[in-house]
Protein backbone atom coordinates (compact mmCIF):
# COMPACT_ATOMS: atom_id res chain seq x y z
CA UNK A 1 0.00 0.00 0.00
CA UNK A 2 1.05 3.61 -0.45
CA UNK A 3 0.59 6.25 2.23
CA UNK A 4 1.37 9.94 2.44
CA UNK A 5 4.64 10.38 4.37
CA UNK A 6 3.86 10.76 8.06
CA UNK A 7 5.25 10.01 11.50
CA UNK A 8 4.22 6.85 13.31
CA UNK A 9 5.96 4.89 16.03
CA UNK A 10 6.00 1.79 13.79
CA UNK A 11 7.72 3.57 10.91
CA UNK A 12 10.12 5.40 13.22
CA UNK A 13 11.23 2.08 14.77
CA UNK A 14 11.91 0.64 11.32
CA UNK A 15 13.85 3.76 10.38
CA UNK A 16 15.92 3.60 13.59
CA UNK A 17 16.69 -0.09 13.06
CA UNK A 18 17.80 0.62 9.49
CA UNK A 19 19.99 3.59 10.48
CA UNK A 20 21.68 1.56 13.24
CA UNK A 21 22.21 -1.66 11.28
CA UNK A 22 22.98 -0.31 7.82
CA UNK A 23 24.56 3.09 8.45
CA UNK A 24 25.94 2.31 11.93
CA UNK A 25 24.44 5.49 13.34
CA UNK A 26 24.59 5.72 17.12
CA UNK A 27 21.12 5.39 18.68
CA UNK A 28 21.56 8.77 20.36
CA UNK A 29 21.62 10.43 16.90
CA UNK A 30 18.28 8.96 15.85
CA UNK A 31 15.49 11.26 16.98
CA UNK A 32 11.89 11.91 16.03
CA UNK A 33 12.90 15.36 14.79
CA UNK A 34 15.65 13.96 12.58
CA UNK A 35 13.26 11.33 11.18
CA UNK A 36 10.62 13.95 10.38
CA UNK A 37 13.14 16.33 8.80
CA UNK A 38 14.60 13.57 6.62
CA UNK A 39 11.51 11.60 5.60
CA UNK A 40 8.32 13.49 6.36
CA UNK A 41 8.80 17.24 5.93
CA UNK A 42 9.50 17.97 2.31
CA UNK A 43 9.63 20.92 -0.07
CA UNK A 44 7.68 18.79 -2.56
CA UNK A 45 4.08 19.89 -2.20
CA UNK A 46 1.42 17.24 -2.81
CA UNK A 47 -0.29 17.62 -6.15
CA UNK A 48 -2.41 15.36 -8.38
CA UNK A 49 -0.95 13.08 -11.01
CA UNK A 50 -0.92 14.45 -14.56
CA UNK A 51 -3.73 12.94 -16.67
CA UNK A 52 -1.17 11.24 -18.93
CA UNK A 53 0.15 9.05 -16.11
CA UNK A 54 -0.86 5.46 -15.78
CA UNK A 55 -4.51 5.50 -14.67
CA UNK A 56 -3.89 3.33 -11.60
CA UNK A 57 -1.27 5.71 -10.10
CA UNK A 58 -3.58 7.95 -8.08
CA UNK A 59 -1.04 9.27 -5.57
CA UNK A 60 0.42 12.17 -7.55
CA UNK A 61 3.54 14.02 -6.51
CA UNK A 62 4.81 14.35 -2.96
CA UNK A 63 6.57 12.30 -0.32
CA UNK A 64 5.04 8.86 0.00
CA UNK A 65 5.76 5.66 1.87
CA UNK A 66 5.33 2.31 0.20
CA UNK A 67 4.31 -0.12 2.90
CA UNK A 68 4.93 -3.83 2.57
CA UNK A 69 3.97 -6.63 4.92
CA UNK A 70 6.65 -9.32 4.70
CA UNK A 71 5.96 -12.38 6.83
CA UNK A 72 3.61 -10.24 8.92
CA UNK A 73 6.41 -7.80 9.81
CA UNK A 74 5.68 -4.31 8.46
CA UNK A 75 8.41 -2.56 6.51
CA UNK A 76 8.54 0.92 5.04
CA UNK A 77 10.25 2.50 2.08
CA UNK A 78 10.21 6.19 1.26
CA UNK A 79 9.24 7.38 -2.20
CA UNK A 80 9.82 11.00 -3.18
CA UNK A 81 8.05 12.15 -6.29
CA UNK A 82 7.70 8.57 -7.49
CA UNK A 83 7.33 8.24 -11.21
CA UNK A 84 6.88 4.47 -11.43
CA UNK A 85 4.23 3.41 -13.90
CA UNK A 86 3.78 -0.05 -12.41
CA UNK A 87 1.40 0.73 -9.56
Amino acid sequence: RVEKAHFSTEIFRLYAKYQINIHHDPPSRITHQEFKAFLVDTPILPSPSPPTWHPTWRYGYGSLFRMYDLHEHPTAEKDDDDDDDDD
